[in-house]
């Protein structure tokens, strides 16, 4: 099914109904969903503002919105398609959140909280959020085949996201954990998850080259390692995953998958 113009205006309409500015709130970057006019599910956020400097870079704005734009996915099926909303009638730069009145709340049949949806959303977010400003191309469906990648794992370390919440959920139960004193980690230590990674900067997200990373891998990889060199820095992330896993008393074992290409794994 495609989207047309008008069907994407009825949509904004509809937001725009849900949008006030009294007493519950949206958060800012948090995606919500709720069932459109089309029988299906429709996504949206409100995202925080970027301007463009005089270095060609974008400024982000934590705590204001300078642009009122509302970034909206519709899943149809296997297809993700995207518009954005800019709704200058509302004055947002004074808030870090956007209001919605509670009596509007029982017309979200609403926040779809399913696991698997919230998944495929932030991975298709990532994705998104990192050309929306470029003007370059999605393959939709090499996104939604990566999406559907059965186990999900990192391509560089090996670690998958049933390991990764189980780190997860322990750091969450267990302040005492090591890596919860150390000086200079930040929160996301704590709360990791699987990125999409190009394993080309520059082949597009396109079938073969988008890849899953962890949060440490897709961090630590920069434009100036080739993916091979790349796989003797992965093999140490490895190492530290398993040390973790040893910390908390987990019988999980994150297998290497370059095991016989990789130096100091020999």
């Amino acid at each position: 099914m495609k989207y047309t113009n008008a069907d994407i205006c009825e949509l904004v309409a509809k937001l725009e109904g849900f949008i006030g500015r009294e007493t519950s709130s949206f958060n800012i970057n948090e995606w919500y969903g709720f069932n459109n006019s089309f029988k299906q599910t429709a996504y949206f956020k409100v995202c925080q503002g970027a301007d463009k400097n005089g270095t060609g870079k974008y400024n982000f704005y934590k705590n204001k919105l300078p642009t009122n734009k509302i970034f909206i996915i519709i899943k149809d099926g296997e297809n993700f398609c995207y518009r954005e909303a800019s709704f200058n009638e509302f004055d947002y730069t004074q808030s870090s959140k956007i209001s919605i009145a509670k009596n509007n709340l029982n017309n979200f049949k609403h926040l779809i909280w399913d696991e698997e949806i919230i998944e495929q959303i932030n991975a298709t977010n990532v994705v998104y959020n990192r050309i929306c400003n470029r003007n370059e191309e999605v393959n939709k469906k090499a996104i939604e085949d990566l999406l559907n990648q059965n186990p999900k794992q990192c391509y560089y370390c090996g670690i998958d996201m049933k390991t990764i919440n189980e780190l997860n959920n322990a750091s969450i139960l267990n302040s005492s954990l090591s890596w919860h004193h150390s000086k200079g980690l930040t929160k996301r230590t704590t709360r990791m998850t699987l990125e999409v990674e190009q394993l080309n900067p520059n082949g597009g997200y396109v079938k073969g080259n988008i890849v899953w990373a962890c949060s440490w891998c897709n961090n630590a990889k920069t434009d100036t390692f080739t993916e091979d060199e790349f796989k003797n820095i992965a093999c140490g992330i490895n190492i530290a995953w398993n040390d973790r896993l040893q910390q908390i008393g987990s019988n999980s074992k994150v297998i290497f998958p370059w095991q016989n290409q990789v130096k100091c794994c020999k």
